[in-house]
């Protein structure tokens, strides 16, 4: 299994959320799936904890911390046609990890996640075909709710032209002629 941490602008904290190892025990979730008998990796979601800059970078001023450090790796993503989202990137290298490891059974792995993790869950769910069961708590909503109640959600959630594909699957999932396709 893996956990995946809630956002919550805690940027010092990432995977010590579901690893028990904060005082937030709501999202010990990870703990809870080792306690059931599973194999559990709890990675930090980019800009949290260990995936952060550097203490001395953080103390010097030389890089930007917390949520404008967020707000600078989005950018420079997005600059770069990417996205922000971790689902190419550190929960699938985790999986391979997994996967690769003597108790666990490759065709049987999950996912589980909290807000931004939860989010992150559903992603690594639609594009990982390696998952075979996932919880998502929270993290996810329509996208015309996001556009229409001017949220301003995560910078995951931004995956260039995504408004596109999801106005193109809405129009052929209501379209009557969706049958000739």
């Amino acid at each position: 299994m893996l956990a995946v941490h809630p956002h919550a602008g805690e940027f010092a904290v990432g995977k010590s959320d579901p690893a028990g190892l904060s005082d937030t025990k709501a999202y010990h979730y990870g703990v809870e799936l080792c306690e059931r008998g599973h194999v559990v990796c709890c990675p930090d979601l980019l800009c949290f904890e260990d995936r952060r800059p550097s203490e001395r970078e953080r103390t010097a001023g030389t890089t930007p911390s917390g949520a404008d450090y967020e707000k600078f790796v989005a950018m420079e993503r997005l600059l770069r046609g990417s996205s922000p989202s971790e689902v190419s990137l550190g929960p699938r290298r985790t999986l391979d990890v997994l996967a690769g490891h003597e108790l666990v059974d490759p065709d049987a792995m999950g996912v589980l996640g909290h807000s931004l993790g939860g989010q992150e869950a559903a992603w690594l769910s639609w594009f990982d075909d390696r998952i075979a069961a996932a919880v998502v708590s929270s993290g996810t909503a329509q996208l015309a709710a996001v556009q229409r109640e001017r949220i301003t959600h995560n910078f995951a959630l931004y995956v260039p032209g995504l408004l596109t594909v999801a106005i193109w699957w809405t129009y052929w999932r209501t379209s009557p002629r969706r049958r000739c396709w």
